[in-house]
């Protein structure tokens, strides 16, 4: 949570160290950033020059100056790439809502309870028709089936590979 504040403080830095003329607000924001080595003043100095007073672009000039020939990703690396993702967290979602729209809400339709039939009443207990089907066990023949089913997929397209081979 620190870290998040400390992003989101630091437009205020740049704002006041391009009206102060210095980089010590945004050295120190850096700093408390958590880079492991702190960025050297000169390229601080070059992003606040060529960032307009984004902190987007701020983050992204400094991750360019730092090591612009890197073929590994060092920590600070990931905390300023990091911080550019929570900058711009809001506007990717926002622009990912226009162009991938939520599907249409279903309509809710009620469905209507079952009627309930009245039950016949029955003089006696002993005239109330037995309407148990007992459950057909296993091994009769009663449980075949008669349509084989293949999984859809295309991890199995060997099956093709086999039919051939076999006529």
């Amino acid at each position: 949570m620190a870290m998040l504040n400390t992003v989101d403080q630091l437009k205020g830095c740049i704002w006041q160290d391009y009206k102060d003329n210095t980089i010590i607000n945004t050295q120190e924001n850096i700093g408390s950033l958590g880079l492991v080595l702190r960025p050297n003043h000169r390229h601080i100095k070059m992003a606040l020059k060529f960032c307009c007073k984004c902190p987007v672009e701020f983050l992204l000039i400094l991750y360019q100056l730092i090591d612009p020939n890197r073929s590994k990703y060092t920590l600070n690396d990931r905390l300023l790439l990091s911080a550019v993702v929570h900058l711009t967290m809001r506007q990717t979602l926002r622009e990912m809502h226009i162009r991938i729209p939520s599907p249409p809400a279903r309509e809710k339709v009620r469905a209507k309870p079952p009627r309930k039939e009245k039950p016949l009443k029955y003089e006696s207990p002993y005239l109330v028709p037995y309407s148990f089907e007992p459950v057909p066990r296993k091994y009769t023949g009663i449980y075949v089936n008669k349509h084989v089913q293949y999984p859809e997929s295309p991890y199995f397209d060997y099956r093709n590979e086999l039919v051939n081979i076999i006529v």
